[in-house]
């Protein structure tokens, strides 16, 4: 069995570069199926999720091999299986994003219903009525989705009752290729979403955010291929920050844009912590005098939950307009 021994009370000092996003590169590589071309995706963190998502496009029949220096290089040039398994989908919920490229780009698909991080309610069934409303025909059946666009997906108006962050994403993935324009109300504003746009342009895909929550896709008849770098980890990011300050170090974290943090760096501000931002780089010191303080979680551009996921109750512990002490805060109150 594997264990942790941290000695603890040892300010944190020096420099920690950060990894690939794991809720954008996930994403990213479902967004590969959209070519036949290679794509070269770099910046990739060593995460169990991209192990698994690799197995399962493998499985499907795509090449995916590492390149040195964290890297994935993907040809989805046929599919063999288009079949994502229960195994999968009990491993990682984000395996359901394969469904929007596979659809558009083969014109059927079965997938399981997600399992993997079962904490709170998170339905697929936006995901599947975005499908719908671009003319798929889904079936649900014994545990899985028959998904089938024979005449291809056409463009169509979309609009979320709620943001939904995957569920955005996997509209984008199939609208990038689906005949005539498709207008995605109540998107998410999230990075990585916009990570996810910046890549499908690169690619070829004609998007455009024409309001902060609207994204409009004119579908493309294919995708070329990409070399593209995801984005930084804005969590880990906070994460290590978060370390800095309580433990009374002094961190330069790199690899991250600031501007992501804008929300969570406005708390550190409230709290006292010092901070310094640069175009990539943040460096976080710690302080004697934290202050104590309430913190309301938001959809982005607000201050994210402890995942960065769907903002519907997702959590107790963090719900959208709910307030909770920062667990620094707390140690500040407590003195």
């Amino acid at each position: 069995m594997q264990k942790f021994v941290v000695t603890g009370g040892v300010p944190l000092r020096g420099e920690v570069g950060i990894a690939g996003a794991k809720n954008a590169v996930l994403k990213l590589m479902a967004a590969t199926v959209l070519t036949d071309e290679p794509c070269l995706l770099t910046n990739v963190p060593r995460i169990s999720d991209v192990v698994i998502m690799r197995e399962t496009m493998r499985d499907i029949g795509f090449s995916v091999g590492s390149v040195q220096g964290a890297g994935l290089q993907i040809a989805a040039r046929e599919a063999q299986w288009l079949f994502v398994p229960l195994e999968a989908a009990m491993k990682m919920r984000a395996s359901f994003i394969l469904l929007g490229p596979l659809l558009a780009r083969f014109g059927q698909v079965i997938i399981s219903n997600p399992g993997g991080d079962r904490i709170g309610r998170r339905p697929v069934n936006l995901h599947v009525a975005a499908m719908e409303a671009m003319g798929a025909r889904i079936e649900y059946k014994n545990g899985y989705y028959f998904a089938s666009a024979p005449g291809g997906l056409r463009g169509a108006r979309i609009s979320f009752p709620y943001v939904t962050v995957m569920g955005t994403e996997n509209a984008l993935l199939a609208a990038s290729l689906a005949y005539g324009a498709t207008v995605i109300e109540n998107a998410a504003r999230e990075p990585e979403v916009d990570d996810l746009i910046a890549m499908l342009t690169a690619m070829g895909a004609k998007i455009e955010r024409t309001a902060p929550h609207r994204l409009e896709v004119e579908g493309v008849d294919r995708l070329n291929g990409v070399e593209h770098r995801v984005i930084g980890d804005r969590l880990e990011a906070g994460t290590f920050a978060i370390a800095a300050a309580i433990t009374g170090g002094d961190v330069l974290i790199r690899g991250v844009d600031p501007e992501h943090l804008a929300s969570f760096l406005e708390v550190l501000g409230r709290m006292g912590v010092p901070f310094d931002v640069e175009p990539d780089a943040l460096r976080v010191r710690g302080t004697d005098a934290l202050r104590a303080c309430d913190v309301e979680t938001q959809p982005y551009p607000g201050f994210a939950t402890p995942h960065g996921c769907r903002h519907r109750g997702a959590r107790r512990a963090a719900r959208p307009g709910q307030r909770t002490h920062t667990a620094a805060g707390r140690r500040a109150a407590d003195r």
